[in-house]
């Protein structure tokens, strides 16, 4: 195929904010820009567009026309931006014009749309609306390798009778091999006579070899990012495709260009975020498990690859193909779906003091500061999972519920004669049959976004942290105080630490007779004490 009808589109920005939260460094996106340029890359994606302003994002998550305007080496290059179907398809119009105001020039060429199976036939208001505005349309298909035949042939349809330009393929799983490529672009090719084209991700390293057959086979598009940084294992590396398929007359100054940018940039970026293909990414692979359980549970340090291995293989067989926060081990299956749990409050903490012992190091290095603390003011203990950092004789009681402690840890539990609190009512029978806790304090748990709610039998909690349910039971019985040990926080980019602030935002809104203060250092928002009784 001559070299000039493959498109090569080039979406580091956008996808590669999966790992930063899209908080490029400005001499970053010049010098990348400058790069494309020099490469002669037909199009880069800057970036989502986007109104979701939840959680600190960076400027390339919402990709306005202020923010390229500003850009000096945006001149000269095949600009676009990616939208997310699941956020315009409900208010399209009113979205979209937020969106694409009318009064604001925007330099974009180009717009992608992402979306899944079920928005497809709803996009047509969407396209419509940026055909209108002279921009080129592409529908990204995610998820592309779970379609059937006739939903493929359905969807491709249904784009037939709209206006866009370009259909893309999204390998979300990573699991595509050449037969069923070859599947696709044949049963695609009945219905679609404009350009298609393809997003490989590299779960199972064949991001190059799959593209490059699907260049074989007359496709026109293909996406690459620099280093290969994008979500979970990340995506086909620029640097090979361009050594693949593009000519240079000086090529040692072309890629010289290129490496000056990885050496600069990105193998710093890639030592940090560690993305990349691996077991647990090629396993997500061939099991058709969305990956960025894996990319999660990669960046938490709770998890050791036990865990990893255990969370796989029940995410294999508890509807892993979707991805959501709050169920990396299948926990609504692991959990009894009745959320139930029995009156029974220690009532020696009632209008008490309570310390609560994190995860983090600060507590390590302040253990008998922390020791001296509990025993100069006679107050009760409570540590999360079964992490021991202090004497256990200071330890008054213990608390889990996540499904992945529980599973790994089960057998700390018959060993350990501190009482649990956990949602003892809410455990598979199989569970509770190998495990003998002493003393149990039974307290029920129910996950559901962005929702923290508080009753005596129960908690609602927007994310699986423990800290969550162990400040739920506290304020159900009904302390006076919460001091909390070990709770350093994370950097801004981590996605743990938007995870805790909701935790502690929504239980410092619904009780604010309740005073959280942190007796070592950390970065949450938080009141802190020192523990040698010096306010900081």
């Amino acid at each position: 195929m001559p070299e000039n009808k493959i498109k090569i589109l080039d979406c580091t920005l956008r996808d590669g904010g999966y790992y930063n939260n899209w908080n490029f460094k400005n001499d970053l996106i010049e010098e990348y820009l400058l790069t494309m340029k020099n490469l002669d890359i037909d199009y880069v994606e800057i970036g989502y567009r986007s109104l979701d302003i939840e959680g600190s994002k960076g400027p390339t998550a919402f990709s306005t026309d202020k923010f390229i305007s500003s850009l000096t080496n945006r001149k000269n290059i095949n600009l676009g931006i990616m939208i997310n179907a699941s956020e315009i398809i409900n208010n399209s119009l009113s979205v979209l014009k937020k969106l694409f105001p009318s009064n604001v020039k925007s330099e974009i060429s180009f717009v992608r749309i992402a979306a899944h199976e079920h928005e497809v036939a709803k996009l047509k208001k969407t396209i419509d609306f940026l055909k209108n505005k002279k921009l080129k349309v592409f529908v990204n298909l995610m998820q592309i390798s779970e379609y059937s035949t006739d939903v493929l042939l359905n969807k491709i349809s249904y784009l037939n009778t709209t206006k866009i330009d370009v259909l893309y393929f999204a390998d979300s799983l990573g699991n595509l091999d050449k037969s069923k490529i070859n599947k696709i672009i044949y049963n695609s090719k009945k219905l679609w006579s404009k350009p298609i084209g393809f997003h490989f991700h590299d779960n199972m390293s064949r991001a190059l070899e799959n593209s490059l057959f699907c260049i074989s086979q007359g496709i026109e598009y293909i996406d690459s990012t620099v280093c290969g940084m994008g979500r979970g294992p990340g995506n086909l590396k620029t640097e090979y495709i361009i050594n693949e398929i593009k000519s240079f007359s000086r090529p040692e100054k072309k890629l010289n260009i290129l490496q000056n940018l990885l050496d600069n940039f990105f193998f710093e970026l890639k030592k940090k975020y560690a993305w990349g293909t691996n077991i647990y990414y090629y396993l997500s692979g061939k099991y058709s498990i969305h990956p960025t359980y894996i990319q999660q549970m990669l960046s938490d340090n709770r998890y050791e690859a036990e865990d990893i291995f255990l969370a796989i293989n029940n995410l294999k067989n508890n509807g892993g193909k979707k991805y959501n926060p709050n169920t990396i081990l299948g926990a609504n299956n692991f959990f009894k779906t009745k959320v139930t749990g029995v009156i029974k409050k220690p009532s020696f903490i009632k209008n008490k003091e309570v310390l609560v012992l994190g995860p983090g190091p600060n507590l390590e290095l302040n253990k008998y500061e922390v020791v001296n603390f509990v025993k100069k003011n006679n107050i009760s203990t409570i540590a999360l999972n079964c992490k021991k950092v202090i004497d256990e004789k200071y330890v008054t009681l213990r608390a889990a519920c996540h499904p992945t402690r529980l599973n790994i840890d089960y057998k700390i539990y018959n060993k350990i004669k501190t009482p649990f609190i956990i949602p003892y009512s809410m455990l598979p029978n199989t569970f509770i049959k190998k495990n003998k806790f002493n003393i149990i304090y039974d307290y029920g748990l129910k996950i559901s976004s962005k929702e923290f709610k508080i009753n005596n039998k129960f908690c609602t909690l927007p994310n699986l942290l423990v800290v969550g349910y162990v400040l739920a039971f506290l304020a159900a019985s009904k302390v006076s105080k919460i001091y909390l040990a070990g709770f350093d926080g994370y950097e801004t980019s981590d996605p743990r630490r938007e995870e805790s602030e909701i935790v502690f935002k929504e239980f410092k809104k619904i009780n604010k007779n309740i005073e959280l203060i942190s007796v070592t250092n950390t970065n949450f928002n938080l009141k802190k004490l020192s523990l040698y009784g010096l306010n900081q």
